[in-house]
C-alpha cells in the first residue's frame, strides 16, 4: 500500500542524476509453477538464482505477516525456499506483480532472523509493488522468501526476478559541490554536520545549503559502542538553509536526490533554531530505494530557516561508510498563508502552542476518551493558536489536527452563528451534543475554506435550548506550522422569532397546552383516535397554541387544531400567523357517515415563522367546512407545545350582484363586463341559470333574452 503523509507535487526543474552503468545481468529459466501454501510445502529454488519465478496467491492461504514498515494483517502468501551454496547478495524484485504485494525473507538456520523486507518499493513505476534490493545470503544457511499482499484484498499472479545486487554510483554533476564531510568509520563521532542529532558539547554542526545548489555527499551505515555494546548507527547530514525573497512570498521546496543506499529526506520547520524537542516541525518527509530518485516537496513554505536531513534509511550494516548519495535543492514560488490579528477584546484560548508528538489535553473534544471540551460565552470572541503535528508510534508517523473544541448551554430558543477566521484553510462545526458523550451528536451544520484569513461562518437559525459544540480545526492535514493564529465569535440572539400575542378581541381556543402523555379531545380533528372539532364564526379571530408531543416514548404526535363552519355561500378569507413554521388548509369534510374519510382540500399554503397566510375561498350554501391549523417541520423541530398563533375567518362575499356571472378564473369577479356579456349571448334563447338574470317580474323566467341584456348593461361595473 503506498503511504503518503504529505502531498507532493512534482515540480519540474530539478536535477537529472545519472548511474554509472549496470553490470549486465544473465538470469536463467525461473520455476513456472507456484511456490508452497506455507513453510512445510515451500518450493525449493536451490540452484536456480538468478532467475525469474511466477505464482499466484488467489487460491492461497494467509499464514504470515511482517509489518515493513505498514500494520496490516497481509494477504494470501506464497513460500518459496533456498539453501546458499556461497555467500552472495542478491535483489528480490516484484514490481511486475498485479496486486499490492509485500515480500520478507527469513534465514531459518540463524533463528529465524529477517534478512529482507519491503511493502512498497519507490523504484516500482506501479504503486504498491515490493523490491529488496539487498539481501545477503550466507553459505550453507537455508532461506525462506515469503510472497504475501498488503492485507486480505490482495491476491493475485506475481512476477519475482532473482538476481546479482549490484551497487550504483550515483555522479556528482560539474556544479555539485563537495558535502566536504570526512568519511564516517567505526566509532565515528560526526562534528561536522550533525545537527540535532550532535550529542557533543558546544553548538549543533550544521552544513549550509542553498537553493539551487547541488550536495555531494558521502554517508553509510557504521557501528558505535553505547552502553558497552556494538550498535549500528547512521551518519546523517543537516542543512541548514535560509528561505528568503520578495516580502510575503511563499515557496515551494523540493529536496530531489539519488543515493547508493536506501536514502530518507526530512524537510523540517527550524523553528527557533534550539533544536530543543517541540520548537521544530518535520513538514515533509520521504524514503527510497538504492539508485532511485527521491523526490520530497513541501508546498506553500513561508520565508523561514529550514533544515534538510539527509541520511539512510535504514540500520543494516550492509550500507558501511562510505556510499555515496547526490541532492539539490529546488525552491519555486508558491502561494502563501493568510496573516491575522486577533480583535482587542477576545479572550485568550489558553492552549499550549502545538508540538511534534502533542497530546491535545486541553480542548481535544471526541478525539480522546473521555472527551475534553472548553467552555464558551456567548456573545464573546475566542484568540487561539492551531495547526498541523506530526506523530511518531511505533516508527509510524502520522499527521494530526490541533482541533479546538468548544461547548456552550443555552436555556432558551434562539439563534446562534460560529463566525471563524484563520491563518490557514478552514473547517468549522455547529454540532448538537445530544447526551454529551460523542456518541449520539448532531452536526447541525459545517462550512470550509481554502482562503487564509476569510472569514468563514456555521449558523442555527432556531436552536432549542440545551447543549451545543462549536469547533475550529485546518481543513486538511497539509502543513500548517504550530501556532499559526484564529479567532472566533460565538454570536447569540434570543429574539430569532415573531413573539406573538393574541390579538385585541382574539377568541382563546379553549384547548390545554400538549405535553408527553398527552390525549387531544378538544380539536384533534380526523388525526386523533376519537374525532373532535372546534368552531369557528365569520369575523372570529382564535388564539391558540400548537406543538409536538410524545404519546408514550418513541410515539410523536402533532398538536393540530380543527375549527368547524357552516357555510351561507360566502366568499370568505382564513388568515393565519404563527412564531413558527406553519400550514393552514380550507377542508370539505366527507359526504359519509364518517367525515374523515374522502374529505376534500379546498386550499392550502404553508409559512414560514411570522410570515402571514391568507386563503380564499368560494364556499357552498349549506355545506360544512373545516379551517385547520397544523405545525409543520422547521428548523428547530421538534415545536414547543407553546407555539402560538392567531387565525382569523372573513367574510368578503360583498353586495349580491346577479349580473356578474364569471370573471378570469371562472368564477364571479365582483365586476360586471365583457365576460359576462359573452355569457348571456352565447347562451342567447337557452334557460341556462347562470344567464337567467331576470324576467318581468324582476325574477328569472326561465330563458336568456333582452330582459336579460338589458339588466347586465345596467350593473356594468364593479358590483
Amino acid at each position: 500500500m503506498l503511504f503518503r503523509l504529505i502531498p507532493v507535487r512534482v515540480i519540474c526543474t530539478f536535477v537529472i542524476f545519472s548511474l554509472a552503468a549496470f553490470a549486465s545481468i544473465a538470469l536463467t529459466t525461473g520455476a513456472l509453477a507456484d511456490g508452497g501454501d506455507e513453510y512445510a510445502t515451500a518450493v525449493d529454488l536451490t540452484g536456480q538464482f538468478p532467475g525469474v519465478f511466477t505464482g499466484d496467491t488467489t487460491d492461497n492461504t494467509d499464514r504470515g505477516n511482517e509489518e515493513c514498515p505498514y500494520s496490516d494483517t497481509g494477504g494470501a502468501d506464497e513460500w518459496w525456499a533456498y539453501t546458499a551454496d556461497a555467500d552472495f547478495v542478491w535483489t528480490f524484485d516484484l514490481c511486475g506483480s498485479s496486486y499490492d504485494t509485500k515480500i520478507y525473507i527469513y534465514d531459518t538456520d540463524d533463528g529465524w532472523a529477517l534478512v529482507g523486507c519491503n511493502d512498497d518499493s519507490t523504484s516500482c513505476e506501479e504503486d504498491g509493488r515490493s523490491k529488496i534490493w539487498v539481501a545477503p545470503f550466507v553459505t550453507g544457511h537455508r532461506y525462506v522468501i515469503v510472497v504475501d499482499g498488503f492485507d486480505s484484498s490482495a491476491f493475485g499472479p506475481y512476477e519475482m526476478i532473482v538476481s546479482d545486487y549490484e551497487p550504483c554510483e550515483p555522479d556528482c554533476p560539474p556544479d555539485g559541490i563537495d558535502e566536504g564531510e570526512p568519511e564516517c568509520q567505526d566509532e565515528y563521532v560526526d562534528e561536522f554536520n550533525s545537527g540535532c542529532n550532535y550529542t557533543g558539547s558546544g553548538d549543533f554542526p550544521f552544513s549550509t545549503m542553498a537553493c539551487g545548489e547541488i550536495i555531494c555527499g558521502v554517508s553509510g551505515t557504521y557501528t558505535a559502542t553505547v552502553d558497552g555494546e556494538p550498535v549500528i548507527q547512521r551518519d546523517t547530514d543537516w542543512y541548514e538553509v535560509e528561505v528568503s525573497g520578495t516580502p510575503g512570498q511563499c515557496y515551494d521546496l523540493t529536496l530531489a536526490g539519488i543515493a547508493e543506499f536506501p536514502m530518507q529526506f526530512l524537510i523540517i520547520h527550524a523553528g527557533d533554531l534550539s533544536c530543543d524537542p517541540g520548537t521544530y516541525t518535520i513538514i515533509a518527509s520521504g524514503q527510497g530505494d538504492p539508485c532511485s530518485t527521491l523526490e520530497v516537496t513541501r508546498l506553500d513554505a513561508p520565508q523561514a530557516t529550514y533544515w534538510l536531513w539527509v541520511g539512510p534509511a535504514v540500520f543494516d550494516a550492509f550500507w558501511q561508510c562510505p556510499v555515496d548519495y547526490v541532492v539539490s535543492l529546488d525552491c519555486a514560488e508558491g502561494n502563501c498563508i493568510g496573516d491575522i490579528d486577533c480583535p482587542p477584546d477576545s479572550i485568550p484560548e489558553g492552549e499550549p502552542i502545538c508540538y511534534t508528538d502533542y497530546y491535545d489535553a486541553y480542548n481535544p473534544g471526541c478525539n480522546v476518551d473521555p472527551p475534553i471540551f472548553q467552555d464558551i460565552e456567548c456573545n464573546t470572541t475566542v484568540c487561539g493558536t492551531s495547526g498541523t503535528y506530526e506523530f511518531f508510534d511505533g516508527g509510524m508517523q502520522t499527521t494530526y489536527r490541533d482541533m479546538d473544541w468548544f461547548t456552550f448551554t443555552t436555556d432558551y430558543v434562539g439563534k446562534f452563528k460560529w463566525e471563524v477566521t484563520a491563518e490557514y484553510p478552514l473547517a468549522i462545526w455547529f454540532m448538537e451534543a445530544g447526551s454529551g458523550n460523542c456518541e449520539d451528536y448532531d452536526v447541525l451544520d459545517f462550512t470550509s475554506g481554502s482562503t487564509p484569513g476569510k472569514t468563514y461562518e456555521t449558523s442555527v437559525e432556531e436552536a432549542l435550548p440545551g447543549e451545543y459544540w462549536v469547533i475550529q480545526a485546518p481543513s486538511d492535514w497539509d502543513w500548517y506550522p504550530c501556532g499559526l493564529e484564529w479567532y472566533g465569535t460565538l454570536s447569540c440572539d434570543e429574539d430569532v422569532f415573531c413573539d406573538l400575542l393574541c390579538e385585541d378581541g382574539a377568541t382563546a381556543e379553549g384547548e390545554e397546552q400538549c405535553y408527553t402523555g398527552y390525549v387531544d379531545e378538544t380539536n384533534g380533528g380526523c388525526y386523533v383516535d376519537t374525532f373532535a372539532e372546534g368552531s369557528i364564526s365569520l369575523g372570529a379571530t382564535i388564539c391558540g397554541y400548537t406543538g409536538v408531543y410524545e404519546i408514550e416514548t418513541g410515539t410523536t404526535a402533532w398538536d393540530s387544531d380543527w375549527y368547524a363552519f357552516t357555510s351561507a355561500g360566502e366568499v370568505i378569507t382564513f388568515t393565519l400567523m404563527g412564531e413558527r413554521k406553519m400550514a393552514g388548509y380550507i377542508i370539505k369534510p366527507g359526504g359519509g357517515s364518517d367525515p374523515c374519510e374522502g374529505f376534500s382540500i379546498v386550499d392550502e399554503g404553508v409559512i414560514e415563522a411570522c410570515e402571514a397566510l391568507e386563503l380564499t375561498a368560494t364556499l357552498e350554501e349549506g355545506e360544512d367546512y373545516w379551517f385547520v391549523v397544523y405545525p409543520m417541520e422547521g428548523p428547530t423541530w421538534p415545536y414547543p407545545c407553546d407555539t402560538l398563533y392567531n387565525c382569523t375567518l372573513t367574510d368578503i362575499t360583498g353586495p349580491d350582484c346577479p349580473a356578474d356571472i364569471t370573471g378570469a378564473d371562472g368564477a364571479p369577479d365582483g365586476e360586471v363586463d365583457v365576460l359576462d356579456l359573452i355569457v348571456v349571448l352565447a347562451r342567447w334563447g337557452t334557460a341556462d341559470p347562470d344567464a337567467d338574470i331576470t324576467g318581468p317580474a324582476g325574477e328569472p323566467d326561465g330563458v336568456v333574452d333582452v330582459l336579460d341584456l338589458v339588466q347586465l348593461l345596467s350593473a356594468w361595473g364593479p358590483c
